[in-house]
Formats: C-alpha cells, sequence, structure tokens
C-alpha cells in the first residue's frame, strides 16, 4: 500500500535538474539518495526509477518505463517534422512500437512532466516543448516567408504558404505530415522572441539579423528578386520570359517553384506574387493585362474536336514539353491519341501536369522550328489529333 500511494503521489515526473528542482522539498538531500532511503524506510523497492537513457533524466514508473522515453522520442521528432506534435499521432506511434495497452490520457500525463510542455489549441490535442531556437521546420518556414514580405503578414497567410509547400511532402515524408492549423501556428510563433503579434493575428519579424539568414537563393531567389523590382507581382509570361528565355533556368525548376514555395502566392490563373507584400497599383494592372494576352482560346467545332493555335519555342524543343491549355482539359481525358497521319500522343491533362507527351516530337518530325506556328486538334472521342502548320 505504501509503495502504491508513493507510486500515485509521485506519478511521473520530469527531473531537469535534479539539485535546483528537489533539493528545497527534499531537505538538501539528492533525488538519488531520497529513493534509497525510501526503499530503505518501505523496505521494499520504490515503484519509481530514475531514466537516465534520455538527454534529461526522467522520474518515471517502473512499469511505465518502458514506453514513456519512446512517447517522449517519437513527440520530438514530430515536433522537428511538423512543428507541433498531435497527441493522437503520439500515443499511435508508441503504442504501436511497444505492442501494449497504452491510453492516450497516459501519455499525455506522462509528457506533461517534460520541461518546457506547453498545450497550443482550447483542446490540448496540439503541444511542444517550447523550443522557438531548435530544429523546426515549421517555425523556419514562417521566418523566411516574414523575412521575404518585409511587412506584417497574416497568419492566414503564412499558414497558407506552408501547407503549399507541405504538399511536397505528402508521398516522399519518412512520417504522416501533419500540419498544425493557423490557431496553433499562431500560439507558437507569439512564443518566439523575433516574432511580433500585431492586431491579434498579424506577424512581423522584429530580428533583423534574421533576414539575411533566412534570405532565399537558388531558384526561388531569382523569383523573389525579379518580383521585388518589378511591383511584387507579375504574369507568368514575364517571368518565363526573363528568368527562362533570358537567364537561363530550367522551365521545370521555375514551375515547381512556383507552385509550391511558400513565399510565392499565385492570386490568379497566370499571375504570381510574392506572399504578404505589399503589391503596387500599376504593377498588378500590368500583369493583368499581360495575362490576358497570353490565354489561349479554345474554339470547339461541330464535328466535336477542340482547337487552338500554338507556337513552338526554343524551350518546348530542348525540354520536349508541350502544355495543354487549362480550357481544353475540362473535355479531355487522359490516354493516348492517335495522330492523323501516323504516330502517337499520351494526353495528360492533370492540373499539375497538363502536357500533350510527343507533341513536340511530331511538330518536329513535319518540319517546326522555334518561332513557327501550328494548329492543334483533338477529337476526344475518336480519340485522335492533327498537327497543321500556319
Amino acid at each position: 500500500m505504501k509503495s502504491q500511494s508513493v507510486a500515485a503521489a509521485l506519478g511521473q515526473c520530469r527531473c531537469h535538474a535534479p539539485k535546483r528542482n528537489w533539493t528545497d522539498l527534499l531537505g538538501g538531500v539528492t533525488l538519488a539518495a531520497a529513493q534509497t532511503y525510501g526503499a530503505h524506510v518501505l523496505g521494499e523497492g520504490l515503484p519509481i526509477e530514475i531514466d537516465t537513457r534520455q538527454a534529461v533524466p526522467m522520474l518515471v514508473g517502473r512499469e511505465k518505463a518502458n514506453w514513456v522515453p519512446t512517447a517522449l522520442r517519437h513527440a520530438r521528432r514530430f515536433i522537428r517534422f511538423n512543428g507541433a506534435a498531435l497527441l493522437d499521432q503520439v500515443w499511435a506511434a508508441t503504442q504501436e512500437e511497444h505492442e501494449e495497452r497504452i491510453t492516450a490520457d497516459e501519455v499525455r500525463t506522462a509528457l506533461r512532466t517534460v520541461c518546457g510542455y506547453v498545450e497550443l489549441d482550447r483542446t490540448g490535442r496540439w503541444f511542444w516543448f517550447g523550443e522557438a531556437d531548435g530544429a523546426n521546420r515549421l517555425l523556419d518556414w514562417s521566418r523566411r516567408i516574414l523575412a521575404t514580405a518585409r511587412a506584417r503578414v497574416d497568419v492566414e497567410h503564412v499558414h497558407a504558404g506552408i501547407s503549399r509547400f507541405s504538399r511536397l511532402y505528402d508521398e516522399t515524408s519518412p512520417i504522416t505530415p501533419i500540419l498544425p492549423t493557423a490557431e496553433v501556428l499562431l500560439a507558437m510563433l507569439a512564443s518566439c522572441p523575433d516574432i511580433e503579434v500585431q492586431q491579434a493575428d498579424d506577424l512581423r519579424l522584429v530580428d533583423d539579423s534574421r533576414v539575411s539568414r533566412t534570405a532565399p537563393d537558388g531558384v526561388i531567389g531569382s523569383v523573389i528578386d525579379l518580383l521585388r523590382t518589378h511591383g511584387g507581382v507579375m504574369a507568368l509570361g514575364d517571368i518565363k520570359a526573363r528568368l527562362v528565355g533570358e537567364g537561363g533556368i530550367s522551365p521545370i525548376s521555375l514551375s515547381v517553384q512556383l507552385s509550391c514555395s511558400p513565399m510565392i502566392r499565385r492570386i490568379d490563373h497566370g499571375i504570381y506574387a510574392i506572399r504578404g507584400a505589399r503589391l503596387e497599383g500599376h504593377s498588378m494592372r500590368k500583369a493583368y493585362v499581360r495575362n490576358a494576352n497570353e490565354i489561349i482560346e479554345i474554339r470547339t467545332h461541330e464535328d466535336g474536336s477542340i482547337s487552338w493555335e500554338m507556337t513552338l519555342t526554343e524551350g518546348a524543343i530542348t525540354n520536349r514539353q508541350m502544355g495543354l491549355p487549362a480550357a481544353a482539359c475540362r473535355v479531355l481525358q487522359p490516354g493516348r491519341f492517335r495522330v492523323r497521319g501516323g504516330g502517337t500522343v499520351d494526353v495528360d491533362p492533370h492540373e499539375k501536369v497538363r502536357l500533350v507527351r510527343g507533341g513536340v516530337r511530331e511538330l518536329i518530325a513535319i518540319g517546326g522550328r522555334p518561332g513557327d506556328r501550328f494548329c492543334v486538334t483533338l477529337w476526344p472521342t475518336q480519340r485522335e489529333c492533327a498537327f497543321e502548320p500556319l
């Protein structure tokens, strides 16, 4: 009975600094000495032990000493990757590894004893350990967004940018990525000393030294610099002309960055801007005018076919990629089309692809060169297509 009372009283306690946290409570006796003394008085071993397998010792019940460090390890792993940990995810990973019956409340009780444990939402399902300067993907990308914007950014815009970027990891992630809510993100960023919360939900980076350390580089750095010199917003056609045509950047690399970078915001079809930055009115108007001229008109015919005109570019020949207009994707099903006159092409109208694979090959076969214009016609029902020079 005495052993059970001791176990109930102590539960699982985090011993981050034994001398500082326990000396006053134990009358100047060290934690290890107190454990030995307690076992001597009771005449039996205490139902607790000091677990030193972690970087910081933990005082845990003997029957739970095996899975508590595992729960802590999973919690830190999820925090490092997702920014914050979801209690249900930590509980499931811990139970799967130990193959024993553990409740979510037991996991919560054990983790609450960890130094720095903070619940981030009203339900108590999201938590972290308050390590604002540690390895944390969510905080890192939030700082990058704020540094690039150079202005106050609403937390919803920051959350949307990170959500946009997290799509890259949906299939390649070593763990199941679960993005915290905007409410959780705000609670985390509010505790960072280099980030200031204004008007309840606006965020601003106040530490200027962070700007140089989080400045984007590579392809996305070139995109950001170009947008910044053009009022923060440009049409896709102008971006490609400057970076692909003049800068020599790969069209595929540019497309990936524009689609997934958290620092970029697509405000309309074919129009991109720096996320959170203040946009100039004349630059916005110029981008919309340029974009309107780039929209490809799709014509429908009585025989059920659709057609459009296109220009064969050097980039298309180099990358062997022929784009598919967005309007055509609504009436086409993916698959192989027979080319009238010989040959086949593969049509992929998926939103993230929109390609006619083999189309450039067919244009070159009929004498196509950079700058030549063609009419492309597809018969969706017959699964046939034709390429005619103009």
